[in-house]
């Protein structure tokens, strides 16, 4: 949306002025692609920083919408942060988990989400990766990078990803 960079801009600034390195997210409202529908602002609860970004995208994740939640189009941060961290191109599922966990677990990238909507999510495409229910990468990635988390992330990620490919089936 126009004021996008306007109020991201003004987060980092914020951040950098106290010597940290910031990812600034923001919220968002979904689109439906096939009935144009909006929805309500999501995530409904921000990421505040009182825990690990692992714990807020998958303790006591449900599987519809309106979850926790850090689109990477909501993104902003430095450019270098970005190259020096790059994406695991080897992931077929969760890249942008995966990328936004590794960030936030590097020395001194700290992550903030503005209250405000300033994107728009268009959802529904029949090529979406999230759409598919490949279970199995799903399997994988947790076993490789959410067995080390908090506890109680590892289970509850299993349990609203069953829950959605069941639904979704």
């Amino acid at each position: 949306l126009p004021n996008k960079l306007s109020v991201q801009l003004g987060a980092a600034q914020q951040l950098l002025a106290r010597g940290v390195e910031p990812l600034v997210a923001s919220r968002h409202v979904q689109v439906d692609a096939r009935s144009g529908r909006t929805s309500g602002v999501i995530p409904k609860s921000p990421y505040t920083g009182d825990r690990t970004v692992a714990e807020y995208l998958f303790r006591n994740r449900r599987p519809g919408g309106g979850r926790s939640s850090v689109y990477t189009s909501t993104l902003l941060l430095r450019r270098e942060i970005a190259i020096e961290h790059g994406w695991d191109e080897t992931l077929r599922r969760h890249q942008d988990w995966d990328w936004v966990i590794r960030l936030t677990t590097a020395a001194g990238v700290r992550l903030v989400q503005v209250p405000d909507a300033l994107v728009r999510v268009h959802t529904g495409s029949a090529a979406s990766v999230s759409a598919g229910s490949n279970w199995e990468d799903s399997l994988a990635w947790a076993d490789r990078v959410l067995l080390g988390q908090a506890p109680g992330v590892y289970e509850d990620f299993l349990a609203a990803q069953t829950l959605r490919y069941a639904l979704s089936a």
